[in-house]
C-alpha cells in the first residue's frame, strides 16, 4: 500500500493563521514535519513495518509513505497499524493526522494505492520475460479487476467522501482504463529503470476509508475471475481518459466509475463474483452498514463531512 495523509494545521488546540500555514506546509512540508516523520518511522520499525519511501505530496501538509511489500494478510495488517501509528505520533506532536479522502475542496485528496504482483513457484510472473508487456496471466488478472471495478468501488472507495475524490485530473483513477505510467488510469503499469518487463501493477482507485482486508479480498476475487475466465485486457489508454471523446472511450471499452456511493452499492449488489467471495451474510451486513452511512452523509456539505470524519480517518 502507498498511503497519503494530511497533517492538519490545528496545533495544540489553537488554529494557526491558515493561509500562511497552508503555504508553509505546501512548500516546506518535509522540513517542517521532519520530527514527526522521524518518530513515525522509528515506531514503525519497532513494529517490523518497513517503509520504502517518504515524500511530500501536492496538498499542504500532505505526505506519502509507501509501505514495503508482503503477503496479503501482512500487508493488510501493516496498513492498519501504520494508520494508527501515524495518528498517535501526530497527536503526540500536537497535530491531527487525517487520511480522509477529500479534506480540502481545492486539493486532489488522499488515496491509498495498492501495488501488487503475481507469483508462481517462487517466481514473479507479472511481466512477460524480457518484454515490455504483462504476462498472459497478469493480463487476465488485470482485466478481471477492470471488469469488476465499478462494483469494487463499493469496497475500495466506500464512503460518500470518497466519491468527492474520484473525479478526473486528481490521479484517482476515475475511469476503467489502464496504461503504462498513466497516473490518470485506474490501473497503472509502472516502468522501472533498467528493467524491461514490469514487476508489479498499481491500482489507484482506493482510499483509506476502506477496510484493507475487504479491499484485498475483493481485488483478488475480481482478478481470479479474470484469470479463470481468460478475460481480455482492453486497449491501453495512453492519455488522460477524460480527454477522449465519447466514441474513443467506447471503442477502448473505457467507462466512468460511479460518482456516488449509492450507485456503487447497487452495482455491488448485482455482482455475484464479489458477493460469493464475500459470503452472502457478510455482504448483506456490509451493504446495510454502508447504506446507513450513505443516508447520514448524502446531503451533507464537504465542510460538514470533514467536521464529522476528520479524526475518524
Amino acid at each position: 500500500f502507498c498511503a497519503k495523509t494530511v497533517l492538519c494545521c490545528q496545533k495544540y488546540g489553537q488554529l494557526a493563521h491558515i493561509p500562511k500555514v497552508k503555504r508553509d506546509l505546501r512548500d516546506y512540508a518535509l522540513s517542517l514535519l521532519q520530527p514527526i516523520i522521524s518518530d513515525i518511522l522509528l515506531s514503525l520499525k519497532k513494529q517490523n513495518i518497513s517503509v520504502r519511501t517518504v515524500h511530500s505530496e501536492s496538498g499542504p501538509g500532505q505526505l506519502e509513505m509507501a509501505l514495503d511489500y508482503g503477503d496479503t494478510l501482512k500487508t493488510a495488517d501493516d496498513q492498519l497499524f501504520f494508520r494508527k501509528t501515524v495518528h498517535a505520533i501526530a497527536r503526540r506532536h500536537g497535530y491531527v493526522a487525517s487520511f480522509l479522502p477529500k479534506l480540502l475542496a481545492d486539493q486532489c485528496g488522499s488515496g491509498m494505492h495498492l501495488h501488487f504482483s503475481l507469483w508462481k513457484d517462487g517466481c514473479n510472473i507479472t511481466g512477460e520475460d524480457g518484454k515490455h508487456a504483462l504476462s498472459p496471466q497478469a493480463e487476465h488478472f488485470v482485466a478481471g479487476i477492470l471488469h469488476h471495478l465499478p462494483s469494487l468501488t463499493a469496497l475500495t472507495t466506500p464512503s460518500c467522501n470518497s466519491f468527492r475524490r474520484i473525479v478526473p485530473h486528481c490521479w484517482s483513477g476515475a475511469y476503467t482504463a489502464w496504461g503504462w505510467d498513466n497516473r490518470e488510469a485506474a490501473i497503472r503499469i509502472p516502468s522501472q529503470p533498467g528493467q524491461v518487463s514490469p514487476s508489479h501493477v498499481e491500482l489507484k482507485t482506493i482510499d483509506a476509508s476502506a477496510n484493507p482486508y475487504i479491499v484485498l479480498g475483493g481485488v483478488i476475487a475480481a482478478g481470479l475471475d479474470g484469470l479463470r475466465n481468460g478475460l481480455t485486457l482492453k486497449r491501453e489508454c495512453f492519455t488522460d481518459p477524460e480527454s477522449l471523446s465519447d466514441d474513443e472511450k467506447k471503442q477502448a471499452g473505457i467507462t466512468a466509475l460511479p460518482n456516488d456511493l449509492e450507485t456503487a452499492l447497487s452495482l455491488f449488489q448485482q455482482n455475484r463474483v464479489l458477493i460469493d467471495a464475500m459470503g452472502e451474510a457478510f455482504a448483506k451486513s456490509y451493504q446495510g452498514v454502508k447504506r446507513y452511512e450513505n443516508a447520514i452523509f448524502v446531503n451533507k456539505s464537504l465542510n460538514e463531512e470533514v467536521e464529522m470524519l476528520l479524526c475518524r480517518y
